[in-house]
């Protein structure tokens, strides 16, 4: 989570949201995916690649794509998708399900210590809501970074019923100094709820052990503080990655300024989000390493709906934001670093908890909005996402993957507002919405 007067969240415009509110979903025990499914599609991208094979069947068993053949498989249900585009399902590599900031990033800060009153149960209800909202808007796997409290994210995990949340990558609480984006007066408390607190180096061997032995997916770092003021040292940063990559764990590093991100690449993180300010230079450096940058934008209706509300100038015109963040973009694929798309989705905007879903298919619009071809900022929610979470069978239509499938009845590919709008969401070879079921939006 940032302050946007950098990469941010996103949203479109409210008359683009439904206002109504949705209950949370049912905790439900897990049930086994269908044993046969023979998806029917002439036009498919594979996360890499664009298909267009009239009659190609993707033969679904146990959760996983198990053959792509130009014939049915004797005995599956079949599902005719030949009308529409079909993708691997999207990712979304930073999110925050487990807040809703109600002050358009204004006050990153103050929203913290109100999120500090909010009852763990409260929190829960709401992400469940803002879970399913992902997974009917096509996002069958997220990388969740951070606030949200101690270990909610992995909490999630057993708490979402399988076919009403996507499959969730966790990090647990950030790793940080001092107050992190708390404010230096804020109750330590408060901040211990959010945080890990670092300083010294037995601090960070004891909280990366402590995640080892939670089972995170991967471990969030504060290389600054943003919005507030600190830098996280070179020797507990280094301390901290050495001693993730020998629990098999990556690091995600919260860089919002060129100093952070250089300390970062340094200290051989394997992600680096936000990415605000960092020079070409630098994009060098981190090409030359192959970390990537998770970019967390949002679009121009974003925009509309937070400069209100938000008095900083790189609000103000809108056009001012999109042309600072599509040169940082542009200039990071240029020098060759790969792309990967995340939202940094922690903005509430005044709209319902089941708009999350449309409102992080924003930000995906707005890599395209800075420059991005349709392709590329498809790649950077699909195959790219997979590749930086370690798991090849994420983000791809291939023999072996996770059977997460996204149709369109227009052609994202080519015009990408099509992403707006799926008509059939597939997840572990579960039918979620869509195709005689419940729509998707």
């Amino acid at each position: 989570m940032m302050k946007l007067s950098g990469p941010g969240l996103i949203l479109t415009v409210a008359v683009a949201f439904c206002a109504c509110t949705t209950p949370a979903p049912k905790k439900s025990a897990a049930e086994p995916p269908p044993q046969c499914l023979a998806v029917h599609v002439d036009h498919y991208f594979d996360g890499r690649t664009e298909h267009r094979e009239a009659g190609t069947w993707l033969t679904i068993d146990g959760g996983r794509f198990k053959e792509l053949a130009s014939d049915p498989a004797p005995g599956c249900r079949s599902l005719d998708l030949t009308k529409m585009t079909v993708l691997p399902g999207l990712t979304d590599a930073h999110t925050h399900v487990l807040i809703s900031d109600t002050t358009y990033s204004a006050d990153v800060s103050a929203e913290l210590e109100r999120l500090a009153k909010i009852s763990t149960e409260k929190r829960m209800t709401q992400a469940l809501v803002h879970l399913d909202s992902l997974l009917k808007s096509g996002f069958t796997t997220i990388r969740e970074l951070g606030n949200s409290g101690q270990y909610l994210d992995l909490a999630l995990k057993t708490a979402a019923a399988p076919n009403a949340s996507p499959r969730i990558f966790g990090s647990g609480p950030g790793i940080a100094i001092e107050t992190a984006q708390f404010s230096p007066s804020a109750r330590k408390n408060d901040v211990d709820r959010e945080y890990t607190i670092v300083a010294e180096i037995r601090d960070v061997d004891k909280a990366i052990k402590e995640r080892q032995a939670r089972k995170v997916d991967v471990v969030k770092i504060f290389v600054d503080n943003d919005p507030q003021p600190g830098l996280m040292s070179q020797d507990l940063l280094d301390a901290a990655v050495k001693f993730a990559h020998q629990r098999g764990l990556k690091v995600a590093a919260h860089a919002t300024n060129d100093a952070a991100a250089r300390r970062a690449i340094r200290a051989g993180v394997d992600s680096i989000e936000h990415g605000l300010g960092v020079s070409s230079e630098t994009f060098a450096s981190m090409s030359e390493s192959r970390i990537p940058l998770v970019a967390t934008d949002f679009g121009s209706r974003t925009c509309a709906l937070i400069a209100p509300h938000d008095p900083d100038p790189i609000y103000h015109p809108c056009s001012n934001y999109r042309e600072q963040q599509a040169r940082r973009l542009m200039s990071a694929r240029d020098r060759g670093v790969d792309l990967v798309f995340g939202s940094d989705m922690f903005l509430q905007l005044g709209l319902a908890p089941d708009q999350r879903g449309p409102a992080t298919l924003d930000s995906l619009v707005a890599y395209v909005e800075e420059g991005l071809s349709p392709r590329e900022t498809i790649r950077s929610a699909t195959s790219r996402a997979g590749r930086l979470l370690g798991d090849s069978k994420i983000g791809v239509i291939e023999v072996g993957a996770y059977a997460d499938l996204v149709a369109y009845e227009a052609n994202p590919l080519k015009n990408i507002e099509a992403i707006r709008k799926p008509s059939v969401v597939i997840k572990d070879g579960r039918l979620i919405c869509g195709a005689g079921e419940k729509p998707c939006r």
